[in-house]
């Protein structure tokens, strides 16, 4: 199965690159899981800087990924790092932790 698919998306302006990815940091035995830290650090590294959307299953660590029952986040911080310090998308889209808080960001 590989990482990402990329998919353009045309507007009236100019087309826009967006990418999609599946993988997550591992949490409970899910699917597609990878060990946090330098093998999914690997995966996002693969991301390329000029993507404009970017497209996550997982979220990046601090944001929708609050689990009650173990009281932490469990985000994921590579993530988080590879979308604010080095590809900067226009839009980055992801899903939260179905056990945590709800709703949208500002």
């Amino acid at each position: 199965h590989s990482l990402f698919h990329c998919l353009p998306v045309l507007t009236n302006r100019h087309p826009l690159l967006c990418l999609c990815s599946c993988r997550s940091p591992w949490f409970n035995g899910w699917g597609f899981n990878l060990p946090r830290g330098q093998s999914l650090l690997d995966k996002w590294n693969q991301v390329p800087e000029c993507i404009d959307i970017l497209m996550t299953h997982c979220p990046p660590l601090g944001f929708r990924d609050w689990v009650p029952k173990e009281l932490q986040r469990v985000g994921c911080v590579e993530l988080l790092n590879t979308v604010q310090r080095r590809v900067r998308p226009k839009l980055h889209a992801f899903g939260g932790i179905h056990e945590g808080q709800s709703g949208c960001l500002p």
